[in-house]
């Protein structure tokens, strides 16, 4: 089967539906979970995307019943930059660490902050509830782990002062963690500036629907390219998600279909833009 076709997005999203089935709910360590919660993500963003770039009919009443199918590639291609952010967190968090200790570290920042943004959004709302009083009392001990380790304590002083004021989970602007993952430098600066054209709504992506509003041969190539980045990046995820769940590395080793689509994407972004 050949990668990038409408048969292999198909494929991929339903193996992948398949492998979410029985890998939910198996017990598993912190690590696996977080893996698991980003693939369950990742695949939810690949349905919407198949959604909207797959429409049904919507019937429309005026006169009489007319049924009409609404593309909107450029909502596709801003969800697959989620996607795309998505999956470079959860190579940041899972994959790319020189020691268990940079690993663990990193993953103590990652469940810091979403208590610590929770806390901060109730405080907005000013809103009380007895469940963020369990969660400070949380982020106090997840500091104290933190601040104890040895990854910390190698940490240059500015930096230690950077997690120390809480400002991020992570130092990296994404560019750079994107830099980090398997997909190499120039296809990352490609697909970031292509991709946030449309989450931004610049005067390209705005160019761009004023020529999909007048050519059906548009709507069928950004639809394409949609398709391809989704393909590419959920191929990706199960590629991280086989090296947490034995299970998924069988289904993977055992079916060459899956197992070849998986490599010949993972040789692709390997290999320069020509």
């Amino acid at each position: 089967m050949q990668s990038g076709t409408i048969e292999s997005f198909k494929f991929i999203l339903q193996k992948s539906v398949e492998i979410n089935v029985i890998t939910t709910g198996v017990p598993v360590d912190n690590y696996s979970a977080l893996c698991h919660s980003f693939y369950t993500k990742n695949l939810l963003t690949a349905i919407s995307i198949d959604r909207i770039i797959h429409p049904s009919s919507t019937i429309i009443k005026n006169h009489k019943l007319i049924e009409i199918d609404f593309y909107d590639p450029m909502s596709a291609l801003t969800i697959v930059r989620s996607l795309f952010e998505s999956y470079v967190n959860m190579y940041y968090l899972l994959v790319d660490n020189i020691s268990e200790d940079e690993k663990l570290f990193k993953f103590l920042l990652w469940e810091r902050f979403w208590r610590s943004e929770r806390k901060t959004m109730a405080e907005l709302l000013k809103s009380q509830n007895i469940k963020l009083d369990k969660e400070n009392q949380e982020i106090v001990e997840i500091e104290k782990e933190l601040f104890s380790s040895k990854f910390y304590e190698s940490l240059s002083i500015k930096l230690q002062q950077f997690y120390v004021d809480r400002k991020n989970w992570t130092n990296l602007n994404f560019i750079d963690r994107a830099k980090r993952t398997n997909i190499n430098s120039e296809r990352v600066q490609y697909m970031y500036k292509y991709l946030s054209q449309y989450t931004h709504s610049n005067s390209f992506a705005l160019m761009q629907f004023s020529s999909v509003d007048k050519n059906d041969g548009a709507i069928s190539g950004l639809n394409s390219i949609a398709s391809c980045y989704t393909e590419l990046l959920l191929s990706l995820t199960l590629d991280i998600l086989s090296d947490y769940f034995e299970q998924v590395k069988k289904i993977i080793d055992g079916e060459l279909s899956l197992g070849k689509t998986i490599i010949d994407w993972k040789q692709y972004v390997a290999k320069s833009r020509k």
